[in-house]
């Protein structure tokens, strides 16, 4: 776990044993769901619980009922981080996408492509494009569209598609994109099988974790799968919330320049080909019903499809795209839904 996550952990801990008094004297309450730093001080509460299951616990049963909004955000992200260091990718994806739209107008494409992060770690293939989709065809972050366009590699390179190897090596040939060619030429050489690339991490790179597995792998010391498992580490740190915690957290590490934007795999970008805007996908029938109605009366055209995820059934809501998918999904946003192409 990277050292600035655990940094904050540790001050999350040491703050709540400080200001709040010991055992449950200081129970979370419905006026506290309902305050706009509600998810702030969930947040300090479920890391003074000093475990991960029960700080999971409370997070899980609460912040769904917060008020929309920043706090409400880092408290889906304080979720997300937990549930990845519990080891469970898939519900970290849902919490991270649940956080990327958590304030109104306002989608954190960081946050979606953390979400598309997770869903590549379980081989979700299907479901990470759907978010990288989202921030290529509607984005406007610049570094979310750089990782957008470096995670539409990886899912190429595990997907098996023939352009893999050339986005990613552009990626790699890229000066600032020191910090990630470690895990593109572990991608291009043990996915791809590009021979070259080993050569390459080893001499470059040699004190890298990338390096040390593959050397432990000619070794015949580890068994390394080839699955994308590897690549998910390191959540992205908690935002400090902007009340009494922010004067305190650790200062932000610094924003690298935006760099060149490198090609986009035209299976990825391109627009014209999306068949339908999907705009929700429940467990519940009665739920995607109800989108149903608010987009109708918005008069936008949609339907319900029946989807099987693994053995779980769910009921997609899905817009015609019309003449523009573009155009469609600003319409959408602008209507206050959220939406993503299906090719």
């Amino acid at each position: 776990m990277h050292r600035g996550i655990m940094g904050f952990f540790l001050f999350l801990l040491v703050f709540a044993s400080i200001t709040l008094p010991c055992g449950a004297g200081t129970p979370w309450t419905e006026v506290d769901s309902k305050a706009a730093d509600g998810g702030d001080r969930l947040v300090v509460l479920a890391y003074a619980e000093g475990s991960i299951a029960s700080s999971v616990d409370l997070l899980q049963k609460n912040t769904p009922g917060l008020v929309a909004g920043a706090a409400k955000k880092r408290a889906w992200i304080a979720l997300a981080t937990l549930y990845e260091l519990a080891g469970n990718p898939e519900a970290a994806a849902l919490a991270w996408s649940e956080a990327a739209f958590a304030e109104p107008a306002r989608r954190d494409d960081m946050a979606l492509m953390e979400s598309s992060r997770c869903f590549t770690a379980i081989g979700e293939t299907e479901r990470a494009v759907a978010d990288v989709r989202t921030v290529l065809l509607t984005g406007r972050d610049p570094l979310a569209l750089r990782k957008a366009r470096l995670w539409a590699g990886y899912i190429a390179a595990f997907s098996g598609a023939p352009d893999a190897v050339s986005l990613l090596a552009t990626f790699a040939a890229d000066p600032d994109s020191e910090n990630e060619s470690p895990s593109i030429l572990f991608v291009t050489n043990r996915v791809l099988g590009v021979p070259d690339d080993a050569t390459r991490l080893l001499a470059e790179y040699p004190r890298t974790l990338e390096a040390r597995i593959l050397a432990a792998a000619s070794r015949k010391r580890v068994d390394l799968a080839l699955t994308p498992q590897w690549i998910f580490t390191g959540p992205r740190p908690i935002p400090p919330p902007e009340t009494t915690l922010a004067s305190k957290a650790p200062p932000p590490l610094n924003t690298p320049p935006t760099p060149t934007k490198p090609p986009v795999p035209a299976s990825v970008s391109a627009e014209s080909s999306a068949k339908a805007l999907q705009v929700g996908l429940f467990k519940s029938e009665l739920n995607a019903q109800n989108l149903v109605s608010r987009l109708e009366a918005k008069k936008f055209p949609c339907s319900i499809s029946i989807r099987t995820v693994g053995e779980a059934m769910y009921w997609a809501v899905t817009v015609d795209p019309g003449v523009s998918v573009k155009d469609t999904t600003m319409k959408l946003k602008d209507a206050g839904f959220e939406s993503f192409p299906l090719f």
